[in-house]
């Protein structure tokens, strides 16, 4: 009758022992608060007179919502704690749209501007401490509701890492977007340049190939 006590009992206070010591290990995590960041507000830099509409950029790159860091070694570190409010595409259709927002035109514009594109670098860099912005992105015009491709860019945009967490990091996404910003904006001013200029000399040519009125030829009559 010991004997069978005695099997029985080691069993259960092992089994006691094992969710005693699975209640240390968990029961003592401490929670780890979720944080999100993003591009912050841009400032104006949208050319007077010039209405832009941004279409939603695709991305390449394989991140979403979590910061991916490049470290050495070719590695990828993936952050749990700490991502971005959107994911790449939304970040910076948004952060166009509002740096190209105007509240009121001198008047009507009448040349609508499309741009849409395709983000395939979207990095955090650890070893060089830089945050890495690369995108493509295509210029059309709109006008009299007949779409018209101007131009197409592919750049690279960097900003130093200043603070190596993730605000630092969020601050030097930002600069790469507002750079994008300011490029795109001179586009739009030397596409606005160009067209006036044709437009121009377009006008000259119609003036000059028209046809002018032959003299009035008075009919000599004959005296009798």
């Amino acid at each position: 009758m010991k004997k069978f006590l005695l099997k029985s009992t080691i069993p259960l206070f092992a089994f006691g022992l094992m969710l005693f010591c699975s209640g240390c290990l968990f029961g003592t995590q401490s929670y780890s608060e979720v944080r999100y960041y993003d591009l912050g507000n841009p400032t104006q830099t949208a050319p007077e007179n010039v209405f832009a509409k941004f279409m939603l950029f695709s991305t390449t790159e394989p991140v979403k919502y979590k910061m991916v860091y490049r470290a050495k070694d070719c590695r990828i570190l993936i952050d749990d704690y700490n991502k971005w409010v959107q994911p790449p595409g939304f970040l910076i259709t948004r952060y166009l749209q509002a740096a190209f927002r105007q509240k009121k035109y001198s008047h009507k514009p009448k040349v609508e501007f499309i741009i849409d594109g395709t983000i395939y670098m979207f990095k955090i860099d650890l070893k060089e401490a830089k945050a890495y912005l690369g995108v493509t992105y295509n210029i059309d015009r709109k006008m009299l509701g007949a779409d018209k491709f101007l131009s197409q860019n592919s750049l690279v945009f960097t900003a130093p890492i200043k603070q190596e967490n993730p605000s630092g990091f969020a601050e030097a996404m930002s600069q790469c977007a507002a750079q994008l910003a300011a490029k795109m904006s001179k586009d739009l001013i030397k596409l606005r340049q160009n067209e006036n200029v044709i437009n121009g000399n377009s006008n000259k040519n119609k003036n000059n190939n028209a046809k002018i009125p032959a003299p009035k030829v008075e009919k000599i009559r004959n005296k009798k």
